[in-house]
């Protein structure tokens, strides 16, 4: 009667009583599993498909399922588990037991002009299948991600490229040669142009994300000099 409940119960999708029905398809083992499955003694068939779809409407409840379902889903970056008599023996097991994680990827070493691993360096370097994680890039350079596949084990390491230089060739007031300061000047780097007579050049900078250039201002000297002595006196 217990069982004939039960199949009837699942069958039609009724929750109602989600703890007996769960506890009772547990303690019928893969016996019970079999003969709801296949329906050999007249009691039930349940298809794959069905117990599938009670697991769902059921969730949170756990399910004894001795061998999982054909068409069950595994999340991405694990693979499926046929045969659960043995993972499962002695305790109950549910849909989530159906798929175990793929393996993790070794992600901390450091990419050429990054800074330190970054995200890549937790969990000790171990990246999770089918997951990504960004190092931290040096000054003046941008790292892209590294991304462990669906299957694991084998990583797709980041880059970490230079971002955009900037354009230092533009003279400015009160300098009469461009120095140090060319055309390209790398992100997050200093130029000096030379200044006139009676004109002092502090630097020019390209940002750390490159493109636009911060002119250094030449002013004269003199006015430099009251602007030094000002500030030492503000300290």
């Amino acid at each position: 009667m217990l069982r004939r409940q039960f199949c009837q119960d699942a069958l039609k999708g009724q929750t109602g009583r989600p703890a007996k029905a769960v506890t009772l398809f547990y303690r019928l083992g893969k016996a019970g599993w079999e003969e709801a499955r296949t329906g050999s003694t007249g009691v039930c068939k349940m298809d794959t498909a069905t117990m599938e779809e009670y697991c769902k409407k059921n969730a949170g409840e756990k399910v004894c399922l001795p061998t999982c379902p054909a068409n069950y889903v595994c999340p991405a970056g694990s693979k499926g588990n046929k045969d659960l008599t043995t993972k499962c023996k002695g305790k109950v097991c549910g849909p989530s037991d159906c798929c175990s994680k793929n393996p993790p990827c070794k992600a901390a070493t450091v990419l050429a002009n990054a800074a330190d691993a970054g995200s890549c360096g937790k969990d000790k370097g171990a990246l999770a299948a089918a997951a990504s994680c960004t190092q931290k890039a040096k000054p003046g350079f941008t790292c892209s991600a590294s991304t462990c596949p669906k299957d694991g084990t084998k990583l797709a390491p980041g880059n970490c490229t230079a971002n955009p230089v900037c354009n230092a060739a533009a003279l400015v007031e009160g300098a009469d040669a461009h120095g140090t300061c060319k055309k390209t000047l790398a992100a997050a780097t200093n130029c000096l142009q030379k200044a006139k007579d009676g004109f002092v050049c502090q630097e020019s900078k390209c940002p750390a994300e490159g493109t636009k250039i911060q002119p250094g201002a030449c002013d004269n000297a003199e006015t430099a000099r009251k602007v030094r002595h000002l500030r030492s006196d503000q300290r």
